[in-house]
């Protein structure tokens, strides 16, 4: 639950690796902070660019429009 102008946050936990990757609109582009446990290692987090939102114009984006239950 969320919206990609505060960011959505999605948790992974499968045997030896755990972790989260939080999704949110800054800039204009949609990134992506991945951060990850393996094997008791501390990966992270890691901010990645993903691609950009369809208005070129951050002030005309509305991220209301982006919002999930």
């Amino acid at each position: 639950k969320g919206n990609l102008k505060d960011g959505v946050e999605v948790s992974f936990g499968i045997s030896v690796l755990k972790g989260t990757a939080r999704f949110y609109i800054n800039g204009g582009w949609l990134w992506v902070d991945l951060s990850a446990t393996v094997f008791g290692t501390v990966y992270g987090p890691l901010k990645v660019k993903l691609i950009p939102s369809r208005s070129e114009d951050v002030a005309k984006f509305d991220p209301s429009l982006l919002c999930f239950d």
